[in-house]
Parts: structure tokens; C-alpha cells; sequence
């Protein structure tokens, strides 16, 4: 088979970050599609000045993740409190990235891109896990 050329692997990385970031945007775009969704039918029972049924607000207070009493759900906002999955998430890309940039950084100068992208990446990550502990124990 012999060596790929450099330009297949750089197009190969550029796909995989534009696919990443794509997937991303659509996800977070279809859960606030869900959650408009379901403010509108609630707007709709509050501008009748009417409690939605129980079958009504309880799949769409689900779909928005509000907790509470069962008969209280829709009214009660979710309380916000340390979310440690994230900032485990940000220490797990820092680490992943950094360790990228060290093998790159050992096998010499090509691509130098993907050097430069990891310490990136790396440092983008590593603020990302130190703003979700330092917020995280705010909310706590």
C-alpha cells in the first residue's frame, strides 16, 4: 500500500473536526428545538390561565429536565449544582490533546499543524476543566 500523502491526512483531520463540531451543533440545536417546543405548549396553557394535565406537563417538563415534587414539576426550575462530569470531560480532552502534541512534538516537524492544534485544543480544554470546578463549587 505505501505511505498516504500528507495532504490525505490533513484533509482526514480536517474532515474529523468539521464532522465533531458539526455533530455538536445539531445536537445542541434539536435539544433547543425540544425545549421551544415545549415552552410554547406550556405559553399557550399559561395564556389560557389554565394548569396543563398531568399527561400534558409531565413528558414535556421531562424533555426540559425539570425536577421536583410530581405535582410541582413544572413549576420548580432544575437547581444548578456542581456538574463534576464536566469537568472530568475537559480534563480527559486536555490530557488526550496534550498527549497528541507529545507524540507529535518526538517524531519530528511534519505535520507541525497537528502539533500546534493539540497544544490548542490542549489549552482551550484545560480552562474549560478549571472554569466547571471553580463555577461547579460556586453552585454547590
Amino acid at each position: 500500500m505505501g505511505d498516504v500523502p500528507g495532504m490525505y491526512w490533513f484533509v482526514f483531520w480536517c474532515a474529523v473536526v468539521v464532522i465533531a463540531f458539526t455533530m455538536a451543533w445539531l445536537g445542541g440545536r434539536a435539544a433547543h428545538q425540544q425545549k421551544m417546543k415545549a415552552l410554547e405548549i406550556l405559553r399557550i396553557y399559561a395564556e389560557r390561565g389554565v394548569e396543563p394535565p398531568a399527561s400534558v406537563a409531565g413528558p414535556l417538563l421531562h424533555s426540559m429536565e425539570v425536577e421536583g415534587r410530581e405535582e410541582d414539576k413544572w413549576k420548580q426550575p432544575k437547581p444548578a449544582g456542581p456538574r463534576p462530569g464536566d469537568a472530568f470531560g475537559f480534563c480527559f480532552m486536555a490530557l488526550a490533546a496534550a498527549a497528541v502534541a507529545w507524540w507529535r512534538s518526538t517524531q519530528g516537524n511534519e505535520p507541525q499543524w497537528l502539533f500546534y492544534g493539540s497544544i490548542i485544543v490542549a489549552v482551550f480544554s484545560a480552562s474549560g476543566a478549571i472554569s466547571s470546578f471553580v463555577n461547579g463549587s460556586r453552585r454547590g
